[in-house]
């Protein structure tokens, strides 16, 4: 199965790149990270300003999302699972025949209503806030945990 995280701006922090760069690694081709650029937000902005970069990155977004692919975006208002569950979740989508599936992390003023209605599933990592590039690795990470859960590993234990 084809795994691609698809994320607006890019990931600057050195110790995350690393990071994430370890996981990538380790998970061999399954993984390919995606970085659509950001929209500026003007510094006075309305509601209308914020729609329309939310807007203008899901269209950014959706270009690299496949019709057949399974899509999952993240929102805080998202489904919460466990690691296991999580596991779960690939472990099913694979078994639909599924051959690729996506991770879809937006912007700072979050994704838009078209990238949530392309999304075969809506997700939350937690109910905290975490940083676009902090939720980008803990992503990664989790990708990287739940196939080691689905294939026997001991990384989870």
């Amino acid at each position: 199965m084809k795994i691609n995280l698809i994320i607006v701006g890019k990931i600057r922090e050195k110790y995350l790149r690393e990071g994430m760069a370890e996981y990538i690694k380790r998970l061999g081709s399954k993984l390919k990270v995606i970085e659509v650029g950001y929209e500026k937000i003007p510094k006075v902005s309305t509601i209308s300003d914020e729609d329309r970069v939310r807007l203008l990155e899901g269209e950014r977004l959706l270009k690299h999302i496949r019709s057949n692919a399974y899509t999952v975006v993240l929102d805080m208002k998202g489904m919460q699972m466990t690691s296991q569950e999580f596991a779960e979740m690939l472990k099913n989508v694979m078994l639909e025949g599924k051959s690729e599936i996506n991770f879809v992390i937006g912007g700072p003023l979050g994704l838009s209503d078209k990238v949530r209605e392309r999304a075969d599933l809506i997700f939350s990592l937690s109910k905290m806030t975490f940083p676009h590039q902090m939720a980008s690795f803990i992503m990664v990470e989790q990708i990287y945990r739940a196939l080691n859960i689905l294939s026997g590993g001991k990384y989870h234990k």
